[in-house]
C-alpha cells in the first residue's frame, strides 16, 4: 500500500538522501549496489513515489541503515512487508491493529466466522486483518469495537495503536505494570500489545528503550501462558532472548524464559529442566527473578529424586525471595509443598501447605490427599473449584487435573463394588 501522506513521503525521501550522502554514494552507485533502478531511487528521494518493500530494503542495506531506522522506514513504506521482514530481528515485527482485534475476539471466545458474519464481511477478510495483511477500514473498526463490547481500556489500546498515541498517559512503565496486574488476565494481553506498539516505536529511535520493550515482550509471553496461547510463546521468547543478550538484562527476560520452558516441559525430561533452570539462574543477580528460577530448579531436582539438593535449593530460594521483600508466609508453603509432593512425600507437603487457600495451594493440597490414597475434603474441593475455575487457563488446567483424579478414583471404586458384592 503506497504512502498516502505527501509529507511522510517527503520525510522518507529526505532520510534516504541523507543516508546516501553520509555513505558518500551517488545515485548511480547506490543503484548498482542495490539492484534498484536509479530513476526509482530518485523518485523516492524527491517524494514523488512511495517505495516498495523489497526494493527499499535492498537500498537500506546498501546504505547501511541501522536496525532501528530500517524498521521505521519499512513500516512507514510497506507495513505488510515489514511484518515479515522484521519478524526475526531483535525488535520483532511491529504490532498492528489486527493483533488487538484477535486478542479481543478470543477474550469473548468468539469465532472468526461469527465476527465476520456480524460485520457483514467474509471470514477471509477478518483472517487477513488479524494477520496484518489488510488494514481494518475505519468504519468497521468502530463496528467491531461495538460488537465485541470493548471496554474503555480496550478502546484506548486500539486507538493508541491506530493513531500512534502514547498508551502510558504520562505514567512510567513501572506504574503501568503495577496497574496491569490489577486487571483481569484476559485484558492484560490487549494492554500489553498497545504498550509494545509504543515501545517498539521508541526503541527504533533510541536503543535505551530496549530494556522496556524487552520487559513488555516477556510479560506478553507470560500472558500467553496464562491464557493458553502456547503457540505464541516461542516467537516472543526468541525475541526476548535476543534482546536480553544485547542488553545483558537477563532477569528482565525471565518471564519469557519460564513460559517457554513450561511450553516445552511435556517434551523434555526433568534432567534437562534442572539443567536449564540452573543455567538461567546462574546468569541472574540475586533478585526475585533468581529466587523464582531457583525454586523451579529445586522442583526439577525433586522430580529427579535428589532430595538433599532439592531441599537446599528451595530453602535458599525462599530466603532470597524474603530478602527482596516477598513475604515468607506467602512463598514458603507453596514452594515447599510442591517440592515435597514431587519427592513423593505428600504428608510433608500437607504439613508445609497448612491451611493455605491460595489457588495453587488448594490444588497442591488436593493432590497431596490423593497421593496419600485418601479423598480430598469436600470443602477443599469446592473451594478449589471456585478459585481455580474462575481464573486463567493456566489455573483451570490445575482444576482439570483435580477433576480427572476425582473421576479416576470414582471409577476405581465403582469397579471394586461388584467384586465386593460377589465376595459377600
Amino acid at each position: 500500500m503506497p504512502i498516502e501522506d505527501q509529507r511522510e513521503r517527503e520525510d522518507l525521501g529526505r532520510t534516504l538522501k541523507a543516508l546516501r550522502l553520509a555513505q558518500g554514494l551517488t545515485l548511480c552507485e547506490t543503484s548498482d549496489r542495490s539492484g534498484v533502478a536509479r530513476a526509482t531511487i530518485c523518485t523516492w528521494e524527491n517524494g514523488t513515489h512511495s517505495p516498495s518493500g523489497a526494493a527499499l530494503d535492498a537500498v537500506l542495506s546498501t546504505l547501511r541503515a541501522d536496525p532501528g531506522l530500517r524498521s521505521r522506514l519499512l513500516l512507514l513504506a510497506t507495513p505488510r512487508y515489514a511484518q515479515d521482514a522484521l519478524r526475526t530481528t531483535h525488535l520483532g515485527a511491529p504490532v498492528h491493529a489486527g493483533q488487538l482485534l484477535r486478542a479481543m475476539r478470543l477474550r469473548r471466545e468468539m469465532a472468526q466466522g461469527q465476527l465476520a458474519l456480524d460485520l457483514g464481511v467474509g471470514q477471509a477478510h477478518v483472517a487477513r486483518w488479524e494477520a496484518g495483511d489488510l488494514q481494518i477500514p475505519a468504519d468497521l473498526q468502530e463496528s467491531a469495537l461495538i460488537l465485541l463490547g470493548a471496554s474503555e481500556i480496550e478502546k484506548q489500546a486500539f486507538v493508541s495503536i491506530g493513531l500512534r498515541t502514547d498508551p502510558f498517559e504520562a505514567r512510567s512503565l513501572e506504574e503501568g505494570i503495577h496497574g496491569l496486574f490489577q486487571l483481569p488476565h484476559t485484558v492484560q494481553p490487549i494492554v500489553l500489545l498497545a504498550w509494545e506498539a509504543e515501545l517498539w516505536r521508541r526503541a527504533t529511535e533510541d536503543d535505551r528503550w530496549l530494556p522496556s520493550l524487552l520487559r513488555v515482550v516477556a510479560l506478553r509471553a507470560n500472558a500467553c501462558l496464562m491464557n493458553g496461547e502456547l503457540r505464541e510463546i516461542a516467537g516472543l521468547a526468541n525475541r526476548a532472548m535476543t534482546m536480553a543478550k544485547m542488553t545483558q538484562q537477563w532477569e528482565v527476560a525471565t518471564h519469557a524464559f519460564y513460559a517457554d520452558r513450561w511450553r516445552r516441559r511435556s517434551k523434555d525430561n526433568w534432567a534437562s529442566e534442572a539443567e536449564a533452570m540452573h543455567d538461567w539462574a546462574s546468569r541472574l543477580p540475586d533478585s526475585l527473578e533468581r529466587a523464582w528460577i531457583m525454586t523451579c530448579h529445586g522442583l526439577a531436582l525433586a522430580h529427579l529424586g535428589h532430595q538433599p539438593a532439592a531441599v537446599a535449593t528451595t530453602e535458599r530460594a525462599i530466603e532470597m525471595a524474603e530478602r527482596f521483600g516477598l513475604n515468607r508466609e506467602y512463598t514458603s508453603p507453596l514452594d515447599l509443598g510442591e517440592m515435597w509432593l514431587a519427592l513423593g512425600e505428600p504428608d510433608r507437603a500437607l504439613e508445609a501447605l497448612g491451611e493455605s487457600v491460595l489457588p495453587s495451594a488448594l490444588y497442591l493440597r488436593a493432590m497431596a490427599h490423593f497421593a496419600l490414597g485418601e479423598e480430598a475434603p469436600r470443602g477443599l474441593l469446592e473451594r478449589a473449584r471456585g478459585e481455580l475455575g474462575s481464573r486463567s487457563w493456566f489455573h483451570r488446567q490445575k482444576l482439570a487435573e483435580i477433576e480427572r483424579t476425582v473421576g479416576r478414583r470414582a471409577a476405581a471404586r465403582s469397579s471394586r463394588a461388584p467384586q465386593l458384592s460377589r465376595c459377600a
